[in-house]
């Protein structure tokens, strides 16, 4: 889940910087546990993983997503007490007050995304810090919760769009957000698709990409055949049947394809 912890991260360093001095970085790039200037705050996936589970439904029918993830986070946290003569009872001091603003940085966090909630209460705290020797330099910690936040098929498509330039993803995938097509008529592998607007014969040759509605054969992009009014079209689909409530976006790439 590296493309969600980044956003994730960039969330709460703009939380943490804007109240203390912390030093907030993703991934393994090295995590200094020598003395530094400064707190510092280091976001990864927990070793242990992410869960897929069904969404709970209410009683006005299922959530918009059918599924959600838990994602398995781990916070490393160092500080030190600039107190002459700071102790390691000082340095934890510096650190259990940051642990407390990553929780309720979190919870923030997840009062801006409805489908993202962080388990707080699910939240373990590791001390690790180095008892040898007097005088400690610094305190260390480890937070770990689960981030559950919601699957959605339109973010996950333009993140793996976004990741390729080559290869699996040969052409620009586009998502389709306009609703009312409809699969009004199959005439052996010739389609007609209404429903649509704005289009005219230049449209001719460019990729119709639709979703939703019942079936899974109606779903895909499909090169426009022709035009038969300002709300109508022909595609060539063998697998297409009689179909209603459909998103639909109009495109100048190729259909997208597997390579």
């Amino acid at each position: 889940m590296t493309y969600f912890l980044k956003s994730f991260t960039v969330a709460l360093a703009a939380a943490l910087t804007a109240q203390t001095k912390a030093q907030v970085v993703y991934g393994d790039e090295g995590f200094a546990r020598s003395h530094e200037s400064g707190p510092h705050v280091q976001v990864l996936e927990d070793p242990s993983g992410d869960v897929y589970a069904k969404a709970p439904t209410t009683q006005g029918g299922a959530q918009p997503s059918r599924y959600r993830k838990q994602v398995g986070i781990l916070i490393k946290i160092k500080g030190a007490s600039s107190k002459s003569g700071a102790n390691l009872h000082d340095h934890r001091g510096v650190v259990d007050a940051l642990a407390d603003l990553i929780v309720i940085a979190v919870e923030e966090i997840s009062h801006q995304h409805k489908q993202q909630i962080g388990d707080i209460a699910g939240t373990t705290i590791d001390d690790l810090s180095d008892e040898a020797g007097a005088n400690p330099a610094f305190a260390y910690y480890q937070l770990k919760f689960k981030w559950v936040r919601g699957v959605n098929k339109a973010k996950a498509l333009e993140a793996l769009a976004a990741s390729f330039d080559t290869g699996i993803i040969a052409h620009r995938m586009v998502i389709p957000t306009t609703p009312g097509a409809a699969i009004t008529d199959k005439t052996d592998d010739t389609i007609t698709v209404s429903g649509l607007a704005g289009i005219d014969a230049s449209f001719v040759g460019k990729t119709l990409t639709l979703d939703g509605g019942a079936s899974v054969g109606n779903r895909g992009d499909f090169p426009i055949v022709t035009v038969i009014d300002d709300t109508s079209v022909t595609i060539t689909n063998a697998n297409a049947s009689i179909d209603t409530g459909l998103t639909w976006a109009v495109s100048d790439d190729e259909p997208a394809q597997l390579s």
